[in-house]
C-alpha cells in the first residue's frame, strides 16, 4: 500500500512538472511572438522605429523636408501623420512603441506599407478599439468585417473610396491602405510556423548591431531590389534592374536625419549559404553575388580625383589590393549568371580570347588598386559620353599590352587604327565594340567605339575621342573633384575607403535620368524638377570583409534650401552683334591658352568670327562658303595648342 502511494506520488509529481514545463514553453513560445513574426517574405523594405512621432518631427524640421514637401506624395504622408498627431488616443497607442513598416510592390509603378505593432495588454487593445471608433465618427467612415483564412479582417471604408484593412491576431495588429497587403499577412499568420515571413528569410539581419539614439532602423531584402527600382524606371530597363537582385543578399541601416544629409549606416551580408528553408530561386550559389567578388579585398581610398571631371553625371568605383584574384572571382560570378547580359559577355570574352590569342586576365597583371566607370553629362542622352579609368603599376607593361592589341585589331581590320597626339599624351583606338565589357563585365557597356590614352598612373579609355580631350583640358584646368571644395566636402563626409561605390551628382546626371523614368514617376519628376534637383549629391558605398560589408549610403541637400520657387526668366547680360545674320549655330570652343569657353560661328556673308567669354569679337576670316559639320579643335602641330578643322563644299580649313 505504501508503495502505490509513492508510485501514486511521483507520478502526479512528474504529471504537474511535465504540465507546469509546457505552460511555461507556451507562454514562452506565445511572448515570443512578435510584430516581425508576420511580416511577410516578399516585403522589400522594412523601417523599425520605436519613436515614430519623434522621428517624424526630426524629419519634417530638416532641411530634406522643406525641398520635398512640395510634391503631393510628401503631402499625402505628412497630412496622415499629422492626424495621428492630433489624435490623442492614437498618440498614446503608439508613442515610444515599437513599430514595423513594411513596403511592398502594389502595380507596375507603386508602392504600399503595412504597418504593425504589438499591444500589450487590455489597456491597449481598448485604446485601439477607442481610436478606431474615434476615426469613425469623425472621419464618416463605414466598417465591415470579413472572414479570410480563418481569420476576420476588418475594413474601414471612406467616402473617398479609400479602404483601410486591418487585423489583430495574437496581440499584434497589422493595417494598411491596400487590402490584400493585409491578406498577405493573415496568410503570414495563419501559417503557424512563421517560416514564409521577412525575419525567418533574413534571420541574420536581426542578429546585427544597431545604433540606439538614430531615427530608426531599415531592413532590405537586397534579391528584390529590382521590382523595388522597376516601380520608378522604364518597363525597357527591367533587364537591366534584375542584375541588382545579386548585388547581396539583405542590408541592415541605421537612420540618421542631419543638416545636411540623410544617412543610412550599416551591413550588408553577402554570405554564400542561406536556410535551408529559403526557396531555391532565392538561394544564392557558391560566388554568385557580385559584392563576393571583393571578400577579403582591402577597401581603398578615391585616389583618381584629378581626373574625374566636374561634370561627371555618375561614377562606379571599383576596389581592391589584388586585381587578378578579383578578376577570377569577377569571371566566376559573371559564369553563375544567367541573365542574357553575363552569357553574352562571358561569350563574346572567349570568342575574343579564341580570335586573337590574348588573354584578359593576364592584363590584371599591371592593374593597380582602383578603377573609375563615369557617366558624364551628355547633350545625347541616349549615348552620353562614358570614360573608363585603371590605376595602372606598370606603364612598360600596359604600353605593350596595348600595341600588341591595336596591331592585331589593325590586321584584322584592314586599315590603320586611328591615332592622334594631344597635348603631351597620344591617343589610340582599340576597334573592339564594348571592349571594356570584356575587362568587367555589363557594367562597363556603352562603347560602340574605344578611344584611349596612356598617362603615368591611369590608363583612361572613352567612347569618343572629344570625351578623352575633354578629360586632359579639364585636369590641365583644375575642373576637377580633387579640385572642387564642395565635391571634397561630400567625399569627406562618405567613407573614407571602400570596395564599391557609386556617386550621383543629381544636377549633371538629371536629363540622362528622366527619360530612364517610368511615366507616372516622369511627370512627377518634371513637375517638380526644381524641388527634386536641389538635392545635390547620392553616394552608396560598400566596404568589405569575407561575408559581411559595412554599406553607408549618403543624401546631400543644402542646409538652407529655397522653400519655395517663382517663375523666373533668364536677364540679359551683355551682346554681340554680327555685321550679317548668322549663318551657323553658335560653336563653344577653348582657348588653349587660358582654357577660357569661347564662340565660333559663321555668317551669312560667309565670315567665321570668334568671340571671347567677355562678348568680344577677337577675330574674323571669309571663307569661300557655308561650312559644313561641326567644328572640331585639334593640335594639328603638335604643340599643345589648338586649331580648328572644318570643311566648306570645296575646301578642308
Amino acid at each position: 500500500m505504501k508503495k502505490h502511494i509513492i508510485l501514486i506520488a511521483s507520478v502526479a509529481l512528474l504529471v504537474i512538472l511535465g504540465g507546469g514545463l509546457w505552460y511555461f514553453y507556451a507562454a514562452q513560445q506565445k511572448d515570443s511572438t512578435t510584430a516581425w513574426s508576420y511580416v511577410p517574405e516578399n516585403a522589400i523594405v522594412v523601417y523599425e522605429t520605436a519613436n515614430v512621432f519623434e522621428n517624424w518631427e526630426r524629419l519634417t524640421q530638416s532641411p530634406l523636408w522643406k525641398i520635398l514637401s512640395a510634391v503631393p506624395e510628401a503631402q499625402n504622408l505628412g497630412q496622415r501623420m499629422a492626424y495621428l498627431d492630433s489624435v490623442p488616443t492614437a498618440k498614446r497607442l503608439l508613442q515610444k512603441k515599437p513599430l514595423l513598416i513594411a513596403l511592398q510592390v502594389v502595380g507596375n509603378d507603386a508602392l504600399d506599407a503595412t504597418l504593425f505593432c504589438r499591444l500589450s495588454g487590455e489597456r491597449e487593445k481598448k485604446d485601439l478599439q477607442k481610436f478606431l471608433m474615434e476615426l469613425e465618427d469623425n472621419v464618416n467612415l463605414r466598417s465591415e468585417e470579413r472572414q479570410y483564412d480563418g481569420l476576420t479582417i476588418r475594413e474601414l471604408h471612406g467616402d473617398d473610396g479609400q479602404t483601410f484593412s486591418y487585423v489583430l491576431h495574437e496581440g499584434i495588429f497589422a493595417g494598411s491602405f491596400t487590402p490584400f497587403l493585409v491578406e498577405d499577412v493573415v496568410r503570414t499568420m495563419a501559417d503557424g510556423t512563421t517560416s514564409s515571413s521577412f525575419a525567418n528569410d533574413n534571420q541574420a539581419l536581426l542578429e546585427l548591431p544597431k545604433l540606439a539614439n538614430d531615427e530608426g532602423n531599415v531592413y532590405v531584402n537586397a534579391r528584390r531590389l529590382a521590382p523595388l527600382l522597376s516601380i520608378f524606371t522604364d518597363p525597357g530597363r527591367e533587364s537591366e534592374l534584375t542584375a541588382l537582385n545579386t548585388l547581396c543578399q539583405a542590408m541592415l541601416l541605421d537612420v540618421s536625419v542631419q543638416d545636411q544629409q540623410l544617412l543610412f549606416n550599416g551591413y550588408s551580408k553577402a554570405n554564400t549559404t542561406t536556410s535551408t528553408e529559403t526557396s531555391s530561386e532565392t538561394s544564392p550559389q557558391k560566388n554568385s553575388l557580385y559584392l563576393q567578388t571583393f571578400a577579403n579585398q582591402q577597401p581603398q581610398p578615391i585616389g583618381m580625383g584629378d581626373y574625374i571631371p566636374n561634370r561627371t553625371a555618375w561614377m562606379h568605383y571599383l576596389a581592391f589590393d589584388e586585381a587578378q584574384r578579383w578578376q577570377r572571382a569577377l569571371a566566376t560570378y559573371q559564369e553563375n549568371q544567367s541573365l542574357p547580359a553575363y552569357r553574352n559577355v562571358v561569350k563574346r570574352r572567349q570568342t575574343f580570347e579564341k580570335k586573337y590569342q590574348v588573354s584578359l586576365a593576364d592584363w590584371y597583371q599591371w592593374f593597380g588598386d582602383e578603377v573609375g566607370l563615369l557617366t558624364l553629362e551628355s547633350i545625347n542622352v541616349n549615348e552620353p559620353d562614358r570614360a573608363l579609368l585603371i590605376e595602372i603599376n606598370d606603364t612598360t607593361a600596359v604600353s605593350q599590352a596595348l600595341n600588341s592589341l591595336t596591331t592585331l585589331l589593325t590586321q584584322a581590320k584592314g586599315p590603320e587604327l586611328y591615332k592622334e597626339r594631344f597635348s603631351t599624351y597620344v591617343i589610340g583606338e582599340l576597334a573592339y565594340t564594348e571592349f571594356p565589357s570584356l575587362l568587367l563585365g555589363p557594367l562597363a557597356r556603352g562603347y560602340d567605339q574605344c578611344f584611349y590614352l596612356l598617362t603615368d598612373r591611369y590608363l583612361i579609355m572613352a567612347n569618343d575621342v572629344r570625351t578623352l580631350k575633354r578629360i586632359i583640358l579639364d585636369k590641365e584646368s583644375e575642373n576637377t573633384w580633387s579640385k572642387s571644395l564642395k565635391q571634397s566636402r561630400f567625399l569627406e563626409s562618405t567613407l573614407d575607403e571602400s570596395n564599391l561605390s557609386l556617386v550621383v551628382d543629381v544636377a549633371h546626371s538629371w536629363r540622362l535620368l528622366l527619360p530612364q523614368l517610368a511615366p507616372k514617376w516622369q511627370k512627377i519628376a518634371t513637375s517638380y524638377a526644381s524641388q527634386f534637383k536641389q538635392i545635390e549629391k547620392v553616394a552608396v558605398q560598400f566596404s568589405g570583409d569575407s561575408e559581411t560589408f559595412y554599406t553607408s549610403i549618403a543624401v546631400s541637400y543644402p542646409e538652407k534650401p529655397v522653400e519655395s520657387l517663382a517663375n523666373t526668366s533668364f536677364a540679359t547680360v551683355s551682346k554681340v552683334f554680327a555685321d550679317q545674320t548668322i549663318r551657323t549655330k553658335p560653336y563653344i570652343v577653348r582657348n588653349h591658352n587660358t582654357q577660357a569657353l569661347e564662340v565660333l560661328f559663321q555668317d551669312k556673308s560667309n565670315v567665321l568670327q570668334l568671340v571671347s567669354n567677355d562678348q568680344k569679337i577677337l577675330w574674323q576670316d571669309s571663307l569661300g562658303g557655308p561650312m559644313a559639320g561641326d567644328t572640331p579643335q585639334i593640335d594639328s602641330y603638335n604643340n599643345g595648342k589648338l586649331q580648328y578643322l572644318f570643311a566648306t563644299d570645296s575646301a578642308i580649313h
